[in-house]
This record gives structure tokens, C-alpha cells and sequence, in this order.
């Protein structure tokens, strides 16, 4: 009897144990993937008419024993096709604007403001900012703009937030990462929090974004004390605004434009496969030299355009040169893998050659002719720039090089 009644009891435990891993693995199999929770995220942005929030963003910049802070409120409203404001006050004071027929940045310290081209182009800036939520959501594909140049999505976890439980991703990205934290039902971001540092020739600065947002509105805006609709996305520039070149400022305050029409510093750097470059060896063709950086957003998106430039002269006597001054060849060519592009990229050149062509920021690009002599300096990138670079380099193809003087 008694060992009937053990019989029965180590049955009766055996059920119940395979009734709990059952119901473990049940549970399992319903819990989201990150790829799940990245692909809900971008279909409620793609299917929002209209979105709002208020976000708090703190940025601390360090540097050996050197640090400071800054910390912004911003605002976020946008209605589809193309009605958006994004407001921004605190250390810096920033509008950007846009209605469907213009595309503004407006500067109020300054009074001055910036006239963006297309909806994409605004995305472009978005991204690049602590606006990377009002990106995500204006994007024609989120989920793309999300993970795009990852290395790496992690696993999904979850995190409190506000003594709530939400989802949270890291996103890889070398030299950084960035945690994003969702709302478990709405599938709208929460939170974003990066971690990345910048080299330069001089030194390494480590940067950390926290962006937080504490209200979220989906198809609707807010309302005042009697109910009525805030009107949250009219804007006007204020009388004597005025027209703010990028460009002729950056001309007047970067040295690297000083060395226009001079000759080109001279350099010998490997390629990725170790073979030396001169660029002394190249006079007689027209050299694009591009200083950049994978970790520089705006310099990954010249890429492919200057690429493509590039490829327009391979019968040419033209050479592209994209300069990395931070990375090495295995991070290059995992990038390049990554992006499906040919990047005949040179490396280290961090310290001297840095130095030498005075890079304060990246990307910088030089157009040097057939001489060896600069001829073009351009600072920065925007969609469709190489349109801009192109009839310098058709200028400087069509010149004849003069001879060399006589010994």
C-alpha cells in the first residue's frame, strides 16, 4: 500500500513538473522578440495621423578631467502628410518648422534661420539630434531608420521606467550604444539613452544622451483648461529674421578654410589592404579627399553619394580618397559589408595628416587639381551635396596641368 501511495505521489509530481515546463514553454513562445517589438514600434508610427510629446534631453560631454552638461525641453508635434514643429528651449533655442511648403529652422538668440530643402531632409537632421523620437515617426520607414548602421540588436529586456515595466533594446553601434525603452502596450519610444565618444586629432571626448519623455499624445493634440484643441503647430518668423548661410559661416570661422589654393599637404597612408598611398604620386588627376569617421552620422550618408560621384569619372584622370581618422581596416570593412559599398578608404591618419589638413569636423572634403593645389573646401553634408561638388570637379578635369618647371 505504502509503495502504491509513492507510486501515485511521484507521478502526481512528474504532471506537475511537466505541466510547468509546458506552461513555461507556452509562455516563452508568447513573449516578443526584439525584431517584434522594432516592427510593431514602426507600424503604430506609420499608421499615426498625427503625434505629440514633451521630452526632456540631458548631453554630457567628457573629456580627461573636463565635463559639461546640457539640458533641453523639447516638444514634438507633427501631423501627416507633412505638418511638423519641433520646439526646443533651454542651453539652446531652436524651432523647426515645416508645413508642406517650406522647411524652416529658426534660431531665436540669432533671429536667424535655415531653409531645408524636402520632408527627407528634415528626417535627416532629426536623426542626428536628440529629436531622434520625431524622426522615428516622421520616417517613410521607421524601422529601417531605427536599426539602420547597427552592428548589433540585442536581446529584448525590460526595464522601470517611471515605477512602470517597459521594453528595452540596445542598438550596437561601434564606438557606442544606444538603449531605447518602449511602451509595452502602445509600442511608442519612452526613452532614449546613448553612450558614444568622438575622437579627434587632440583628444577623445565621450558623450552620453538621455532623452525622456513624459507625455505622449497619439491622434490627438492637447487641450487647454476648457477643452478646446491647442493650436501646437502654427509658426511665424518673427519680423527681421534673417537668412542664415551655413556655409559662409562655416567659411569664416574654420581654419581649414585657409587652405584654399594652397598646395594640398602631402601624405603617404595605407589603403585597407596595407598598400601605400602618396598623394604626391597623383599629380595629373584630380583628387576628391574625404576626412571621415563610422562614427559620424553625416559622413556614412556622403558615402554613397561620393561614391557614386566617383563612378561617374572612372574614366577620368580622378581619384576619390575617403580619409579615415579614426578607424581601422577591419572596422571598415565590416562596415562596408554591412552597407554593400567599395570603399577605397585610406587609415591612419588621426594625429599628423589630421593636423595637416586642419579637421576641426567631419566630414571635410578638399577637391585638389592636377597640380597638387586646393582648389575646393567643403564642410559638412546634406542630401544631394555632390550635385554642389561636381562642376568643380568638371572644371578642374577640363584644365590642362602645366608642365613642370625645368631643373
Amino acid at each position: 500500500m505504502r509503495r502504491k501511495m509513492l507510486m501515485v505521489l511521484a507521478a502526481a509530481v512528474f504532471a506537475v513538473g511537466v505541466s510547468s515546463r509546458a506552461a513555461a514553454d507556452e509562455e516563452n513562445a508568447k513573449q516578443p522578440t526584439s525584431e517584434d517589438i522594432l516592427r510593431k514600434c514602426a507600424e503604430t508610427y506609420k499608421s499615426m495621423k498625427s503625434y505629440y510629446d514633451e521630452s526632456t534631453v540631458e548631453t554630457k560631454f567628457a573629456s580627461g578631467t573636463e565635463s559639461f552638461q546640457k539640458k533641453l525641453q523639447m516638444k514634438v508635434a507633427f501631423k501627416r502628410p507633412s505638418n511638423l514643429k519641433v520646439s526646443i528651449t533651454g542651453d539652446e533655442d531652436i524651432t523647426l518648422y515645416a508645413d508642406g511648403k517650406r522647411v524652416i529652422v529658426y534660431i531665436p538668440k540669432q533671429n536667424v534661420y535655415v531653409d531645408l530643402e524636402t520632408r527627407s531632409r528634415v528626417v535627416d537632421v532629426l536623426k542626428r539630434t536628440a529629436a531622434f523620437i520625431a524622426a522615428a515617426a516622421l520616417s517613410d520607414d521607421p524601422y529601417s531608420l531605427i536599426t539602420k548602421v547597427v552592428d548589433n540588436v540585442g536581446e529584448l529586456g525590460t526595464a522601470k521606467l517611471d515605477g512602470r515595466e517597459v521594453y528595452c533594446v540596445r542598438l550596437t553601434q561601434n564606438p557606442g550604444f544606444t538603449d531605447v525603452y518602449f511602451d509595452k502596450d502602445k509600442h511608442v519610444i519612452l526613452a532614449v539613452t546613448a553612450e558614444a565618444s568622438q575622437e579627434t586629432p587632440q583628444r577623445i571626448i565621450k558623450i552620453n544622451t538621455s532623452t525622456k519623455v513624459g507625455k505622449v499624445l497619439i491622434d490627438e493634440f492637447p487641450k487647454d483648461a476648457d477643452g478646446k484643441t491647442i493650436d501646437v503647430l502654427s509658426f511665424a518668423l518673427p519680423e527681421g529674421a534673417k537668412k542664415y548661410d551655413p556655409q559662409a559661416e562655416a567659411e569664416r570661422k574654420l581654419k581649414c578654410y585657409g587652405l584654399k589654393d594652397k598646395p594640398a599637404p602631402d601624405f603617404n597612408l595605407p589603403d585597407l589592404k596595407g598598400k601605400q598611398v602618396r598623394l604626391s604620386d597623383l599629380r595629373g588627376k584630380v583628387v576628391l579627399l574625404d576626412f571621415w569617421a563610422i562614427s559620424c552620422p553625416p559622413c556614412r550618408e556622403a558615402l554613397p553619394e561620393l561614391i557614386g560621384l566617383a563612378a561617374q569619372y572612372k574614366d577620368k584622370p580622378f581619384e576619390y580618397l575617403p580619409v579615415s581618422i579614426a578607424d581601422t581596416a577591419e572596422a571598415i570593412e565590416h562596415f562596408a559589408e554591412q552597407e554593400r559599398l567599395e570603399i577605397p578608404a585610406l587609415i591612419g591618419a588621426a594625429s599628423r595628416v589630421a593636423n595637416d589638413y586642419v579637421i576641426e569636423s567631419i566630414p571635410t572634403m578638399y577637391i585638389v587639381d592636377k597640380e597638387g593645389v586646393i582648389r575646393e573646401v567643403a564642410v559638412g553634408w546634406a542630401k544631394g551635396r555632390s550635385r554642389a561638388l561636381k562642376p568643380v570637379v568638371d572644371e578642374l578635369l577640363a584644365q590642362e596641368p602645366k608642365a613642370p618647371p625645368e631643373k
